[in-house]
């Protein structure tokens, strides 16, 4: 995909565009109060996964509350995947090396999720959790896989290819 197509020209353009609406997005899905149980908050690495080893295990078959657990898990997945492609895409725009890129692209999906997990730490009606953390990177980390592996951001030294000529 060229830069053109993504950037408008050169900056920003289409892929901050859409990072940007993206953020407006996760922050509508989780800055709002949670009709759902009381606060809680979880320190404590891949507890969310052990309770759905557990829950499927004393069930027998994926119940309600394994269904509740592999919804928040991929839904963590899910959302932060474009966060990453597209922070990713969005800093290649601005001629940004594709290391540095995908560590800037990391450390701002890093950023916002703590962010948002700090700020449910504040409301009694979220629940804090070190789980949405660690699955908010490992979604921005697959965003960030995908754009390095389709390539879809623009060389740093420009494009590639012959040169056009103009008429005449």
């Amino acid at each position: 995909m060229s830069a053109a197509s993504w950037f408008g020209g050169g900056r920003g353009g289409h892929a901050l565009r859409l990072l940007a609406a993206w953020l407006a997005l996760i922050l509508l899905l989780t800055l709002l109060p949670d009709p759902g149980p009381a606060r809680e908050i979880n320190l404590s690495p891949l507890l969310s996964v052990r309770r759905l080893i557990l829950a499927s295990h004393n069930s027998g078959v994926l119940g309600r509350a394994a269904r509740v657990w592999i919804y928040n898990i991929a839904g963590n997945l899910l959302l932060f995947l474009p966060v990453g492609l597209l922070s990713f895409v969005s800093l290649r725009g601005l001629r940004v090396g594709r290391s540095a890129a995908a560590a800037g692209a990391a450390l701002f999906s890093l950023a916002l999720s703590l962010a948002i997990e700090l700020y449910h730490f504040s409301i009694p009606q979220r629940t804090a959790d070190i789980d949405d953390v660690i699955f908010n990177l490992l979604g921005a980390a697959g965003g960030v896989a995908l754009a390095l592996w389709r390539d879809v951001s623009p060389s740093p030294s420009g494009p590639t290819g012959p040169a056009r000529r103009g008429p005449g």
